[in-house]
């Protein structure tokens, strides 16, 4: 079997400790902005708060790398692929009670 691998794929790989730093910061921020807002803005899923986080890495990433095209399925494979198990113990902070 055949793996292809895009430019953009490698670009992000080469940058995943960056990637890390960021999302580790991005985490941080986004629950302190959820407990500090009602109750109406806590995640109802798992997907949602992930949208939220990868949005927010994404866009700081994009500003620290204007030089780095990739496409936007790209990212979100690697994010969810390599960061997964960050996001949901970021997710488990914060999601409604039930």
């Amino acid at each position: 079997m055949k793996i292809i691998i895009t430019e953009s794929q490698i670009a992000l790989l080469r940058r995943l400790t960056e990637l890390e730093q960021i999302l580790d910061t991005s985490i941080k921020e986004l629950n302190k902005d959820i407990m500090n807002s009602g109750p109406g803005n806590k995640p109802d899923n798992f997907g949602v708060y992930e949208g939220w986080v990868t949005n927010r890495i994404e866009w700081s990433f994009e500003d620290n790398n204007p030089d780095i095209k990739f496409t936007k399925h790209d990212f979100l494979m690697l994010m969810s692929g390599q960061f997964n198990n960050k996001i949901r113990k970021g997710f488990d902070k914060v999601k409604k009670k039930r």
